[in-house]
């Protein structure tokens, strides 16, 4: 076993956001043209991750409600004008340091065509993210 590795229990919260994640990543990874609903719901049945819940009736209540956020987030994505062409899904970043190597993961990262860049970072079980909330949070400042 690796020293530096932990084995963790499975915790729900960690498996309905990998969840959702890995449906999204299928999604966008299939180009902007979209996906139907017959498309996506064997898209999320197959991601779907039933690890770490208390019991069959808590995670079919998350299994629920995870389709609806991403049934909605799609809808919404749909409905507002896009930024430009996606080009990478849960893309993989290193960038090594003197002491340390820092990693870290987009989850999707769109480029327009002037060249400008969008980098994509999902939240589940989250409204609007606040200015102070971008400004505390260590991943969304190195961004």
């Amino acid at each position: 076993m690796h020293p530096h590795r932990w084995l963790v229990r499975a915790r729900h919260y960690y498996s309905f956001g990998s969840s959702l994640h890995a449906v999204l990543e299928k999604v966008y990874e299939r180009g902007d043209a979209g996906i139907d609903a017959i498309e996506l719901d064997a898209v999320y049945d197959e991601s779907w991750i039933d690890a770490g819940y208390s019991s069959s009736e808590s995670m079919q209540e998350a299994y629920g409600e995870g389709k609806e956020l991403i049934e909605a987030f799609l809808d919404q994505e749909r409905q507002v004008p896009k930024f430009g062409k996606t080009i990478a899904v849960e893309k993989l970043l290193k960038k090594p340091y003197d002491q340390f190597t820092l990693v870290g993961r987009i989850d999707r990262l769109s480029r327009a065509d002037d060249g400008a860049m969008e980098i994509i970072d999902y939240k589940t079980r989250r409204g609007s993210v606040s200015d102070e909330e971008v400004r505390r949070d260590i991943a969304m400042s190195i961004y």
